[in-house]
């Protein structure tokens, strides 16, 4: 982060302890503010490229499957807000449900809908923190893991090939559409 570090210290996913701390330590090693709590917090994304003050971090309950994601102030540690209650406030529906990645200045986050509607991917510019939802990618069955990666001509989708083990490109989004 800008003037220094954000680091999470957590139990691993088997969740030996309930709880994490996040810090952010400035560069001369004077911790500037710290968090410790009863969720699985994990840095989604922080940026020391960027001009925010901000940083995205996941929370997660041990006995819940369902992450939640704050936007957090890199000077003082506060949750600035919550991204289910910016999603809400823009009319862009519920909030994501798998796990998020950062594709050059924007964080994706794939979501299932519950709603009958089809699943899509929530994208957060994370120079404006602005909200936006696009289509997912039309890839089912093989490959597997899906990533996203940004590309001079959009946004990548790849996914691993069970045969290779690589993670090859199976998707790009151009002009708001996916091709294959």
């Amino acid at each position: 982060i800008p003037g220094g570090f954000l680091v999470a210290i957590r139990s691993n996913s088997t969740g030996y302890f309930p709880g994490s701390m996040l810090l952010a330590v400035d560069d001369d090693g004077t911790i500037r503010w710290r968090r410790c709590t009863d969720t699985i917090g994990a840095i989604s994304v922080a940026d020391p490229n960027t001009s925010t003050d901000q940083a995205v971090i996941t929370w997660r309950n041990i006995d819940s499957s369902q992450p939640t994601w704050s936007i957090v102030s890199l000077v003082d540690g506060t949750v600035t807000t919550e991204l289910a209650d910016v999603l809400e406030r823009r009319g862009l529906g519920p909030a994501p449900t798998g796990v998020a990645a950062q594709a050059g200045d924007i964080l994706v986050i794939p979501r299932t809908r519950y709603d009958g509607a089809p699943n899509d991917l929530i994208t957060l510019d994370l120079t404006s923190m602005e909200p936006a939802v696009i289509p997912a990618p039309p890839i089912g069955g093989e490959p597997t893991g899906t990533r996203y990666v940004a590309s001079d001509d959009g946004l990548v989708a790849t996914g691993v090939d069970s045969a290779t083990g690589w993670q090859l490109p199976v998707a790009v989004l151009v002009d708001d559409g996916w091709s294959t």
